[in-house]
């Protein structure tokens, strides 16, 4: 399976403060919304007799999301120009290819019926963001960019006994599971041409 959408919005908003001095302040943007999925999933059965079978299933997933916004804000005060922002966000996410697998065996050996199951997973997603902001009237610009990246596995493996005689049974197994999880995480911020202010 593999699919794909992409999406668009536009808003404006207006923000009265009646105070004094008034102040009026204007909002708007414009953002692109772009996603991409792919799944696939393969299983695996045999069956040797009415005795033993095996079987397995593996699957893959990933996904990429891509978001540009791109807006503005004004800020008026006493009928004046008081700021002019603009500013411009990239966020890029990415779910790169998380995978999991399982394995069985089923059987009967003589008397004792015997259960094992195996299974494994991983998952790494990373997000980026880039965000600069430019105001026009403090001859100002700030850069902002972020990028988190994890990782997380876990294995699972489980193993039982069955031993029937007669109408009695006894089951003895046992059950292991071991997880991990990492993470990263990164910031910078940069702050370039100021060179005025406003009192």
């Amino acid at each position: 399976y593999r699919g794909r959408s992409k999406m668009k919005f536009n808003g404006r908003h207006t923000e009265y403060l009646y105070v004094n001095p008034e102040i009026i302040r204007e909002s708007g943007h414009h953002a692109v919304n772009t996603s991409d999925d792919y799944d696939g999933t393969l299983m695996v059965n045999y069956q040797f007799n009415d005795r033993h079978s095996v079987g397995g299933t593996f699957s893959l997933h990933g996904s990429k999301t891509d978001i540009w916004l791109d807006g503005w804000r004004y800020e008026t005060r006493m009928n004046s120009l008081f700021d002019s922002i603009y500013f411009n966000t990239i966020t890029k996410n990415r779910l790169y290819p998380t995978w999991s697998g399982n394995l069985y065996y089923n059987g009967t050996i003589r008397n004792v019926e015997i259960d094992f199951d195996m299974s494994y997973y991983e998952s790494r997603p990373n997000t980026h963001t880039w965000n600069d902001e430019t105001s026009y009237i403090l001859d100002s610009t700030d850069n902002v960019t972020t990028d988190a990246t994890s990782n997380s596995r876990m294995w699972a493996q489980k193993l039982v006994g069955t031993y029937t005689v007669g109408s009695a049974s006894i089951s003895a197994g046992e059950e292991y599971t071991n997880s991990r999880l990492s993470s990263d995480y990164a910031c910078s911020n940069a702050s370039v041409g100021i060179t005025n202010s406003v009192t």
